[in-house]
């Protein structure tokens, strides 16, 4: 570390002029658990020669991942301004029960997805992440929805580095090691990597390989979204999809 910043001290006065010039709002600690802040303020502090250094990165980063607050008159100018604004969450949760939430959403075919990562010491982890979905083509960026109690979640956390593999209708029992708790089957020679080091399944139908951007921290799970930095494609092959309450062939017709 270079001369000058007592890292704790500097880093903590100048997280608050960012916040304040950015109107950043900081929502159950996400930026202490987000690993873009947490390996960021790292790099941040030993590229620094002095405090407005340092604070000048921070905007940089915190102007990029961090969410944000809109602006007042944005928050006010909606269709139904002039009605006053109720917090639906505990009506829908006394209305509709986890378990017919879970049932209805049984009702989407969703494609089986194992989300991959590695921690810093180098060892896969793994998990069936059938909230997988895309956010955006330009740039390329992919969200997951992980429960916090995942182990998977802090390797990402730490490593800011993730795939996720889309998998062929023969992979079901593949799928089924991922839905639960345990050792992962990374032994065979069924995985290599792309661009993160994450590991990316040869037989996947597609694999995006991510670096963390930002984590969205909501109820009892983080909503992890990563740029896609590496793709590939099998251009072919039947899917797995998960539909109700079961792993399901999806004919392809090309």
């Amino acid at each position: 570390m270079k001369s000058g910043i007592d890292g704790r001290d500097d880093l903590g006065k100048a997280f608050k002029v960012s916040a304040r010039r950015h109107d950043v709002f900081f929502d159950n600690g996400i930026l202490h658990h987000s690993s873009p802040a947490r390996l960021s303020t790292k790099r941040m502090i030993e590229r620094a020669d002095d405090p407005a250094d340092l604070a000048e990165e921070i905007d940089k980063w915190i102007a990029l991942a961090a969410p944000r607050k809109a602006p007042r008159d944005e928050r006010v100018n909606r269709p139904h301004e002039g009605l006053e604004e109720t917090d639906m969450s505990h009506e829908l949760t006394d209305k509709i029960e986890a378990r017919a939430f879970w049932q209805i959403i049984g009702e989407r075919p969703i494609g089986a997805t194992i989300v991959t990562t590695r921690n810093e010491a180098g060892q896969p982890n793994g998990f069936l992440g059938l909230s997988a979905a895309h956010v955006s083509a330009s740039p390329p960026k992919m969200l997951v929805s992980i429960d916090r109690k995942t182990s998977a979640l802090a390797d990402i956390v730490q490593t800011g580095r993730f795939s996720l593999n889309f998998l062929p209708a023969e992979a079901s029992d593949l799928a089924g090691a991922f839905g639960k708790s345990g050792p992962k089957p990374f032994e065979t020679d069924d995985w290599d990597t792309l661009s993160t080091g994450a590991p990316a399944l040869k037989t996947a139908l597609g694999v995006m390989d991510c670096e963390l951007s930002q984590i969205v921290e909501e109820d009892d799970v983080a909503i992890v979204i990563g740029r896609v930095v590496s793709a590939r494609s099998a251009s072919g092959g039947d899917a797995l999809v998960f539909f109700r309450g079961a792993f399901e062939r999806l004919k392809s017709h090309a």
